[in-house]
């Protein structure tokens, strides 16, 4: 049975009971042989990406007897960017990685439909639609890349996150600075509000917005709270913009080292992770609102009512310049309508 069989009808249940998957012809290899993997995040070790990874590697040791091993590597100690992570995961200078989707536009661009605003009605809409079929064709999509997915993670919903007068709608975006990933779908949506879009690397954002070289950004609430943004921002509008999934990755080179029963567990593994990442991201979201609040920093909620403001501008100014120039309406179509 093929891997993104096994995915699509039987999750963990059905790769372990099918006990073969391989991406080609596997090799046998001794009963005795260890891997030990290095997993690297670009993300605080409080984060939820380091809590994901510990329990990831908490559970590939118990089910392998202690056979596969994970050292993790927060705050990007082993390469300078997202991308130089997938790069080594190509090169195999690098075992693993939990990195954002965003990071793998430069490999594929249809990656980039990620980017788009309010392509999710809410999470449990994004992990219905990546937990099926079309998040397991965007995972097999990456080993042609030499890339193996084995999960999609969480990453959270993404909010306005800036210092100066409260936007509150989205007639307040105009003229506003606002840092933004480095990709064309995020620039245009920005620039089709109104305001001016700056794409820069990570690395670079709280310094800009302290120096004040933008006002703000676009991030998940567990990112703002653990790398301190609220500190040089203090406004947060909880606008739910978009949803960033968080895979979760192995070089083929790796990968092709491992016989199926490993295999098998390694999924099994990342399955159960994705569960635990999801859950811990939830509590630390309502954290993170929490305490920032009772530092100074002015969190803006919206109604129902209020956040479709936002969903029509995005519909009406943005949306025209998104699609078909980046994407098929028949994909966007295909998400919305799970």
């Amino acid at each position: 049975m093929k891997r993104r069989d096994l995915l699509k009808v039987g999750g963990v249940a059905g790769i372990l009971a099918a006990g073969q998957f391989a991406l080609g012809t596997c090799s046998t290899f001794a009963a005795d042989k260890t891997w030990k993997l290095k997993l690297c995040h670009g993300l605080a070790p409080e984060h939820p990406y380091q809590l994901g990874s510990l329990e990831f590697g908490r559970l590939i040791k118990e089910y392998t007897n202690g056979r596969v091993t994970v050292e993790v590597f927060p705050n990007g100690q082993l390469a300078a960017s997202e991308r130089e992570m997938y790069e080594g995961l190509q090169m195999g200078t690098l075992d693993m990685t939990a990195s954002t989707a965003a990071a793998l536009v430069p490999f594929d661009s249809s990656w980039a439909i990620f980017g788009m605003p309010y392509l999710f009605r809410d999470k449990p809409h994004a992990h219905k639609v990546l937990d099926g079929d079309f998040g397991t064709e965007k995972l097999k999509s990456l080993e042609r890349f030499n890339i193996i997915g084995l999960a999609f993670w969480e990453n959270g919903m993404n909010h306005l996150v800036y210092s100066g007068a409260p936007i509150k709608n989205p007639g307040d975006m105009k003229g506003r600075t606002i840092r933004t990933i480095e990709t064309p779908i995020t620039v245009a949506w920005v620039a089709a509000l109104g305001a001016n879009p700056v794409p820069m690397a990570w690395s670079e954002v709280f310094t800009a917005i302290q120096n004040k070289t933008v006002d703000g950004t676009i991030l998940p609430l567990p990112t703002i709270y653990f790398n301190k943004i609220y500190t040089v921002a203090k406004n947060i509008s909880m606008i739910d913009v978009f949803y960033q999934p968080l895979p979760l990755t192995i070089s083929k080179k790796t990968w092709d080292t491992m016989p199926d029963d490993i295999r098998a567990l390694m999924y099994k593994a990342a399955f159960e992770a994705r569960t635990y990442i999801r859950d811990a991201t939830a509590k630390l979201e309502e954290k993170a609102a929490r305490e920032m609040a009772s530092e100074g920093v002015n969190v803006i909620s919206y109604t129902p009512e209020e956040k479709k403001l936002w969903i029509d501008a995005i519909e009406k100014q943005a949306y025209p310049q998104l699609v078909p120039k980046f994407f098929p309406k028949e994909e966007i179509a295909r998400v919305q309508a799970q």
